[in-house]
């Protein structure tokens, strides 16, 4: 009888012994092969700050994984620069440079006269503005001295009769897209020298 008990009491300290071992180890293994997929290592991520620095162990190949905070997209996403739609009218008017000026012309197909060039222009981008240049002048946007002029801004000119006869769009450095005449049709020209200097009247802003 002593000895069965002997034997049952080393019996049940093998057990235990056994359900400790496994449990350390369990814990061992849980700790251990927290990869970036596991909810230790996302629990630590998630607040993680940008900038800082952690290790980890991938269980796949036993080896430490060095991971910053922070995403190449997002950084992308920082250091890109902002477009306006202003830059975007520009770029899309330069895009009509060589088409022809037909007197009362609005559109790629037909030509363009000023007026009908600048219209189209900004019809694109959403926004609706008279169709003379005398009307541009008088109903739409907002007036800018010709030193605060920014690319897209309607620049207005007398070249005939009395008032505003003529309409283009600024491009910036000193320089503007319009449908001109029947000889050149929509050209660049320069603004702060020659004929044109000497024609400006005003600017006014729309985008």
């Amino acid at each position: 009888m002593i000895l069965k008990k002997i034997q049952l009491s080393i019996f049940l300290i093998i057990i235990v012994a056994v359900l400790m071992n496994t449990n350390v180890l369990a814990a061992e293994l849980t700790f251990n092969t927290g990869t970036l997929d596991s909810p230790i290592f996302q629990s630590q991520t998630s607040v993680m700050t940008p900038g800082l620095t952690i290790e980890a162990l991938d269980s796949t190949t036993d080896t430490a994984v060095t991971v910053q905070a922070g995403t190449a997209a997002n950084d992308e996403a920082a250091a890109a620069p902002e477009i306006t739609t202003a830059e975007e009218l520009v770029e899309y008017a330069l895009g009509y440079v060589g088409y022809d000026y037909v007197y009362g012309g609005s559109s790629p197909s037909r030509g363009f006269d000023c007026s009908g060039f600048t219209t189209y222009i900004y019809k694109q981008f959403g926004y609706t503005i008279s169709r003379t240049a005398s009307q541009q002048y008088r109903n739409n946007g907002e007036s800018i001295a010709k030193a605060d002029i920014k690319p897209g801004d309607l620049l207005f000119f007398h070249t005939f009769g009395s008032g505003v006869s003529h309409v283009g769009i600024y491009i910036g450095n000193g320089q503007f897209v319009h449908a001109a005449n029947s000889r050149t049709g929509v050209i660049i020209s320069t603004l702060d020298a020659g004929y044109w200097c000497r024609a400006w009247v005003a600017a006014k802003r729309i985008v």
